[in-house]
């Protein structure tokens, strides 16, 4: 549950800021080594990273007694630190 938040931030980054609203439709279900989404081996690093990150954040909500204040907001918080870690390590 808490994976979609910062999925949905990584989602959004990308489309929105990173590749400024532009798809391959020929490259996006290719798996060619020069398709513009091969990545590494399929998997984007930074991509991933960014969700863990944002799941770390969202989790830490539950996890953290301290924080149980902000448990509503958790899928919020781990979109926007996704996002955010996204957009840093992937812009061009």
């Amino acid at each position: 549950m808490h994976f979609f938040g910062p999925l949905f931030g990584v989602i959004v980054a990308d489309y929105y800021l990173i590749n400024k609203q532009r798809l391959s439709n020929k490259d996006l279900y290719s798996v060619e080594k020069e398709s513009s989404y091969y990545y590494s081996r399929g998997w984007h690093i930074k991509g991933v990273y960014s969700v863990f990150l944002g799941f770390i954040f969202s989790a830490s909500t539950i996890w953290n007694t301290n924080l149980m204040f902000l448990q509503s907001y958790a899928w919020l918080i781990g979109a926007f630190v996704a996002w955010i870690t996204y957009y840093l390590l992937a812009k061009k």
